[in-house]
């Protein structure tokens, strides 16, 4: 009797484990691409592929930096910072969308206070819309706008 393993697993276990899953995935990947640039920048990997790695091992064997040629050493060294940057980045995000603690704190009272924002500016505007209503004598004389001229 009572609910299936199925249901189990994908209700009550999987939706929890969103978060540590996809943290975990992405560290993965980030420590598998700073691993082989390391690797290949120390000599260690296939120097007949082209990576990140192969390209700072090239411009430290070729020691371009003591020739001034530091443009070469630029552009593997920015492509590695910003992969992990945004891959970390990324991590976040999934930690932030499937962690419940984040998302029912953080998240929501963001919300809460753009929604409470938005009411109060829209009733100031309405408020200011409203017409000033008060009572005319008909003999007063009127300008284009209404109002009597003094």
């Amino acid at each position: 009797m009572g609910e299936s393993s199925w249901r189990i697993i994908f209700v009550e276990i999987l939706p929890n484990l969103v978060s540590i899953v996809g943290a975990s995935f992405i560290g993965s990947v980030m420590l598998a691409i700073m691993t082989e640039a390391t690797l290949s920048f120390l000599g260690l990997g296939d120097p007949s592929s082209i990576s990140w790695g192969v390209m700072l091992n090239n411009v430290r064997t070729s020691s371009s930096m003591l020739v001034g040629a530091w443009w070469e050493l630029l552009a593997p060294c920015i492509a590695l910072i910003f992969i992990a940057i945004g891959l970390a980045m990324l991590n976040f995000a999934v930690d932030e969308i499937a962690n419940p603690q984040l998302r029912s704190h953080k998240g929501m009272r963001r919300w809460k206070n753009l929604a409470e924002q938005n009411k109060a500016q829209s009733s100031e505007v309405l408020v200011d819309a409203k017409p000033a209503l008060r009572e005319r004598n008909n003999d007063e004389p009127t300008n284009l706008y209404s109002q009597p001229v003094r």
